[in-house]
């Protein structure tokens, strides 16, 4: 819907050192559809309200295989990985 951020990582190596990867998490905003609809009948009148959730993700790899964690943040608190 507009922005993406990336932030950079900041994990340990086998050996304890810190290691940077730069852009190893994604932020941002995607469009979940309909939250609520409703029509006045006195006046004709519709208003909609779209839902939003926050998508944090990261792509790691581990051997030759690429695993890609997803977590939703959704606008009643609900949190899903």
């Amino acid at each position: 819907l507009g922005v993406i951020k990336y932030l950079d990582c900041h994990i340990n190596d086998m050996n304890g050192t810190v290691m940077n990867i730069k852009n190893g998490i994604c932020i941002h905003e995607e469009d979940y559809g309909i939250l609520w609809k409703h029509w006045d009948f006195r006046t004709d009148r519709t208003e909609v309200r779209r839902a939003r959730r926050l998508v944090i993700s990261s792509i790691s790899t581990v051997g030759n295989y690429e695993y890609g964690s997803y977590w939703y943040l959704y606008l009643d608190g609900e949190i899903e990985y």
